[in-house]
């Protein structure tokens, strides 16, 4: 009997080891995981002109020619791109957009550079194409007024919904009219958000992708739901800045898969207005950002503002300046690697990458001869 116990305690103990074994491999592989990915961050300068601005508030462009790396970013008050050579750190030249005349262009919201000589400007209901002088190409008509006589409404570059131009056909967000406003109704929110758009024929036609499920089953309760676009080495990818999902267009099925995509720091999904009369998104909630790919390396990323109690620990009320950014790292099939609380210091709108990492503006750029920026690259 005392063999018989004895037996049973030592492969008792057999297992245990077996198992502490097991999870002492499993954590090593993680930790091993985890030290190969390290992202680092640094201060960074970029010379400007007498004319040109430390912080632009407009989304950039980031276009490489022969090997170095150019940002685009637009000059509100010169109605000018601004072209900087990312690679040398230093201003490059000025493309003045006409105010008035043959080449005028009347506002500027996003842009997308196919050449140095062929620049595409989405501006207010009109789409542009300009060369490198500002010297209106062509103009194109981006708001549909009963188009065929049953849609209604126009492309839109909100936030981070971008535009993309292969050939001749764009993609981009367009909003219906029934989908705006006190006239907006559920079935609005049913239809495609994603335009096609014919540049050489100027035929309208559209992707079946339509709002989340969770947004429509919210009854679009939200306070943002335009959503973000990008388009990345023949991937579509879109989102919404009220949840932490990623929606993937498969554009030979035609169907998209969703990418749970989850923040552990940030609430993963917003609070509905009219179920929570004290929530304010803008400044309690999560608003999530678009995907990017991350340059020269198999990982792709995003930022989001995180989300954030009413008052401080001191006591004070929080607003924009106290919200929490974050960058997400995922692998190429959308898996979350690492998250990373960025320095307050960094603004987290207009960020961009190039294969030297992202660059985020810096609060405190005060020298006028320079950009500063957050710089956070993986090693």
């Amino acid at each position: 009997m005392n063999l018989q116990i004895t037996y049973l305690k030592a492969l008792l103990m057999i297992l245990v080891l077996t198992l502490f074994a097991c999870e002492q491999k499993k954590d090593n592989s993680q930790k091993s995981f985890g030290s190969e990915f390290s992202v680092n961050n640094s201060i960074t300068y970029v010379k400007v002109d007498s004319l040109g601005l430390t912080i632009y508030p407009s989304e950039p462009h980031v276009f490489q020619i022969e090997g170095q790396d150019f940002l685009y970013v637009y000059n509100r008050p010169l109605h000018s791109l601004d072209v900087y050579n990312l690679t040398e750190r230093r201003f490059n030249y000025r493309i003045m957009l006409a105010k008035e005349g043959p080449n005028y262009i009347n506002k500027f919201y996003k842009l997308n550079v196919l050449r140095p000589d062929s620049l595409y400007v989405m501006g207010a209901g009109k789409l542009y194409l300009i060369d490198d002088s500002g010297r209106l190409l062509k103009a194109y008509n981006m708001d549909f007024g009963n188009y065929e006589g049953t849609i209604s409404g126009q492309f839109r570059t909100p936030n981070e919904a971008n535009f993309s131009i292969e050939g001749s056909e764009m993609i981009g967000f367009f909003q219906h009219d029934n989908a705006r406003g006190s006239g907006k109704n559920g079935e609005a929110f049913e239809q495609s958000i994603l335009g096609l758009y014919d540049l050489d024929n100027e035929i309208l036609s559209f992707l079946p992708i339509s709002y989340s499920s969770f947004i429509i089953e919210n009854d679009e309760d939200f306070a943002e739901i335009r959503p973000n676009l990008s388009f990345q080495g023949g991937r579509l990818f879109y989102g919404f800045p009220v949840e932490s999902n990623i929606y993937e267009y498969d554009f030979l099925t035609q169907k998209s898969k969703m990418h749970s995509a989850e923040s552990k720091f940030s609430e993963n999904k917003a609070k509905r207005q009219s179920q929570h009369s004290d929530y304010d998104y803008r400044n309690d909630g999560t608003w999530f950002n678009r995907l990017n790919q991350y340059p020269e390396k198999p990982y792709f990323y995003r930022t989001h503002w995180g989300s954030q109690h009413k008052l401080r620990p001191d006591g004070e009320p929080t607003d924009a300046s106290t919200k929490p950014g974050y960058i997400m790292f995922f692998d190429n099939e959308l898996k979350v690697i690492d998250e990373i609380k960025i320095d307050d210091n960094c603004y987290l709108e207009g960020s961009f990458a190039t294969d030297e990492g992202i660059f985020f503006w810096a609060k405190d750029g005060e020298d006028e001869s320079q950009i500063k920026f957050c710089h956070y690259y993986i090693e």
